[in-house]
């Protein structure tokens, strides 16, 4: 657990001092909780990438990430922007097709749509099989 001392409240002159469990010794925190090497701008708030991607996208994403493997995740945006356009965007793609020539059949055949494997379960009946050949 994390312990700040300090003589007061931390100002921009009397950054306060932590104990990080585990890491053996004490680090200056800043006033925002940035440490003296954290930029601002190194930090991505999750909400913007959620909005602006898409939690599947992020998901692929970290499924195929070497955080999976154990190993160290240098979180890259432009790698969520990867998934999205080389995964997502071709799935979507081949479903909108899907379902764009099946509208169309419905409209020209005036039968519902039905896919193949729903036609072969739906006639299917219980056979009796011959005994093998030997």
């Amino acid at each position: 657990m994390c312990e700040a001392r300090s003589a007061g409240p931390p100002t921009p002159a009397r950054p306060r001092r932590a104990i990080i469990p585990g890491c053996g010794h004490k680090s200056r925190v800043s006033r925002g909780g940035a440490g003296p090497g954290d930029s601002a701008a190194a930090a991505q708030d999750p909400t913007e990438i959620l909005d602006e991607y898409g939690a599947d996208a992020l998901r692929l994403y970290l499924i195929n990430s070497p955080v999976v493997r154990a190993e160290t995740l240098k979180f890259r945006r432009e790698g969520v922007f990867s998934v999205l356009k080389d995964v997502m965007l071709p799935w979507y793609n081949a479903y909108r097709f899907l379902v764009q020539n099946a509208l169309r059949w419905e409209a020209e055949a005036g039968a519902r749509f039905e896919p193949l494997q729903a036609r072969a379960r739906a006639s299917a009946a219980p056979r009796v099989s011959a005994a093998p050949r030997v």
